[in-house]
């Protein structure tokens, strides 16, 4: 019987600015070193070489042309490791100060996610934590962020459907439990 390998598992991991990805991430990389982490802004500052706040601050047309390298990113330092499950730290929607831009579908397919991720919490909890002077977000009210949360959502939402994909909704506020969901998915 001839064995098939199989493909390492990509996740993204999804949610607005401030919301706790990142500390999710380092998490699940703690508990699983096999495990990469990869944060899509730091793979486009690298790849557009501009500071994040350069990315996140430019017109829509820009933000939305910015991530069509994303996916080359990704396969790029995933060919260094390329037994390693990948968690993809990213967002659904850029908030460019000017307005919400939606990142598109047709540049998150190539990445080749099998399973999405969105990690929500209550906007009022985001917005003590966009206070952080350690990383600059734009200021928004607790009306704003839910509004912006939930069209992130939906967006995620879309991009499994599309993708057929699997999809859950985490709670950033029951850290312990959204741990122990993404490691068992893994």
């Amino acid at each position: 019987m001839m064995m098939v390998e199989r493909k390492p598992l990509r996740v993204g991991l999804f949610g607005i600015s401030g919301v706790g990805k990142s500390h999710l991430a380092r998490r699940i990389t703690a508990a699983r070193p096999d495990v990469l982490h990869l944060v899509a802004s730091t793979l486009l500052k690298d790849a557009h070489r501009v500071t994040g706040e350069a990315l996140r601050t430019a017109s829509a047309d820009a933000v939305t042309s910015n991530q069509n390298v994303l996916a080359d990113m990704v396969n790029q330092v995933a060919a260094c490791r390329p037994h390693d499950a990948i968690v993809l730290d990213a967002h659904s929607v850029i908030d460019n100060d000017a307005g919400l831009v939606p990142v598109p579908y047709e540049a998150i397919e190539p990445i080749g996610l099998s399973a999405f991720l969105f990690l929500r919490d209550d906007p009022a909890s985001i917005v003590e934590r966009r206070r952080d002077p350690s990383r600059r977000r734009p200021n928004r009210s607790v009306a704003e962020l839910a509004a912006q949360q939930e069209f992130a959502h939906k967006l995620c939402a879309d991009y499994a459907r599309l993708s057929r994909g699997k999809f859950a909704v985490l709670d950033g506020a029951k850290q312990e439990e959204a741990l122990r969901s993404v490691l068992k998915l893994l």
